[in-house]
């Protein structure tokens, strides 16, 4: 056989095999990703949510600002700046959007949550009567905010939910937090994150053990899955030492695999995975079976969100230094 013929049989059978692993991979279930350099300054976003018309509200940290980009990154508006005052953040955190697009803000510097217009417009304050250390927030169909985090309260405390009307009054707390051998490690690992469910209402996912565990919308527990990630205890995590003034640190190890937050992509069809000094994506079904792995992509620095209704991923990455969205369809 002449070896440019060999050649063109090797190529062939490459792209079968390609194909073939397509079919049942990643590439399989993502279409092209789709760079989008936004208009304007993208300053570490700490929270993202996909709007109805297919724009994303982004809060960033760095510039203590709320951004809402469309599609194609056009920044359609940015409000806020540093203060205490209306309309004004000092760590910007967290956002939930409700059924009518009000923006919710909940700003941990302040303790303090901002209501937008779905145009920016600064619509009042609220302030939660629990005082909780916030890590996810869930916007509720009846109007309810739900949130994962930890508090010193004793009607929360030990618990990882907590429930709030819309005007964060608190309702009840429930929910198992992660287990920890050493208190100080409630610093470190999250009480979890919250999803919406395709099916059956939402879901929290469990840093230690690493399950999700499925609610109905009238809170009750539907089934646990164990997520097919192989994670590190907590206790390797970090290092906790003392400085010679006497005060505490804290070091990461990055070679520790922690869990990473999940997002439901389709009726039986979740992307993980965890962070570490080699970071991994997985994809699992509704019953915890691995459905496939691959290394994170180099330009993926977060997941940001998923957009149900066009069945579109929002990945934030950069590109050649530059910071930028990209919209990756899923199938």
């Amino acid at each position: 056989m002449s070896p440019l013929r060999l050649l063109c049989v090797a190529g062939a059978l490459y792209g079968t095999a390609i194909e073939a692993q397509a079919r049942n991979g990643f590439s399989w279930h993502f279409g092209q990703s789709v760079p989008v350099s936004v208009s304007g300054e993208l300053s570490q976003p700490l929270a993202y949510a996909a709007l109805k018309d297919g724009s994303i509200v982004t809060v960033e940290f760095q510039s203590t600002s709320v951004s809402r980009y469309s599609v194609s990154g056009a920044q359609i508006w940015k409000v806020g700046r540093a203060g205490s005052g209306p309309g004004e953040f000092r760590v910007p955190y967290r956002l939930a959007v409700l059924d009518d697009e009000t923006i919710l803000v909940f700003d941990i510097g302040t303790a303090t949550t901002t209501r937008l217009s779905p145009a920016g417009k600064f619509l009042g304050t609220l302030k939660s009567d629990l005082p909780i250390s916030i890590n996810s927030v869930l916007a509720m169909p009846n109007g309810d905010i739900l949130m994962s985090g930890t508090t010193a309260d004793p009607r929360g405390r030990g618990q990882a939910l907590h429930l709030f009307g819309p005007t964060l009054k608190h309702k009840r707390s429930f929910g198992r937090l992660p287990d920890v051998t050493d208190p100080r490690l409630r610093r470190v690992v999250s009480p979890g994150t919250l999803g919406v469910h395709a099916r059956d209402g939402f879901f929290h996912t469990v840093d230690f053990p690493h399950e999700l565990v499925v609610y109905s919308w009238d809170l009750k527990e539907l089934k646990r899955v164990s997520i097919p990630v192989e994670i590190d205890p907590p206790e390797t995590w970090v290092t906790f030492a003392t400085t010679a003034d006497g005060r505490s640190s804290v070091r990461t190890n990055r070679e520790a695999k922690r869990p990473r937050s999940v997002l439901q992509l389709g009726d039986d069809l979740f992307l993980g995975g965890y962070v570490s000094a080699k970071s991994s994506v997985v994809l699992f079904d509704s019953e915890g079976r691995l459905i496939d792995e691959m290394p994170q992509p180099a330009e993926w620095s977060a997941v940001a969100t998923f957009d149900s209704r066009r069945r579109q991923l929002w990945i934030y990455g950069e590109r050649n230094d530059e910071p930028m969205l990209f919209r990756i369809p899923v199938r």
